[in-house]
């Protein structure tokens, strides 16, 4: 089995290749699936990340979701996330690795009363087990949050096993463009 340093590389080349057109089309059809689900639908506190690269197109979502939900997004604070309220994306800025965060600090949230997590990975298996970009920051805040993980990824990240050890967090589903596994 791959080690998971080869297996994000090749992911990532197979994910950097894809068009700008095919992430915004694959992101929309991801969208319409998360939106459609119950758990979202009845969710008033839900954890998004702010994509980043070519991973899957949050901002859409996020700006919707604005309308009719709280949305918290993630900032690194040394080697931990932490959460904080969003009221318009706008709110927005580059932090670590560029990556978009919260400017304001607004209101730490409690995870307790986080009732949905959207996931980033750079891939995930069929079981739920991810990879990230090897900092291990949301290894250490899934296992923290007591809701449901939903990865977003597109359908070439999808891998049949992950290597993974006892601190690897798990999310309960995917979703793909294709549909839900």
């Amino acid at each position: 089995m791959e080690d998971k340093n080869d297996i994000r590389k090749k992911i990532l080349k197979r994910r950097d290749s894809l068009a700008e057109e095919d992430i915004q089309e694959k992101s929309r059809r991801i969208k319409e699936i998360l939106f459609s689900l119950p758990r979202f639908i009845s969710a008033k506190n839900i954890l998004f990340y702010a994509s980043f690269r070519s991973e899957v197109r949050t901002d859409i979502m996020i700006t919707e979701a604005l309308n009719r939900k709280n949305v918290f997004l993630p900032k690194v604070f040394e080697r931990e996330l932490k959460i904080f309220e969003i009221k318009d994306i706008g709110e927005l800025k580059k932090g670590f690795c560029g990556i978009l965060e919260p400017i304001t600090e607004r209101l730490l949230v409690e995870l307790a009363n986080i009732e949905l997590a959207i996931i980033p990975g750079v891939c995930f298996d069929k079981m739920g087990f991810r990879i990230g970009y090897g900092g291990g920051y949301y290894d250490r805040l899934i296992p923290k949050l007591s809701c449901k993980k939903i990865g977003l990824a597109f359908s070439l990240q999808i891998i049949d096993e992950i290597p993974h050890s006892p601190l690897d967090a798990k999310v309960d589903k995917i979703i793909t463009e294709d549909g839900i596994i």
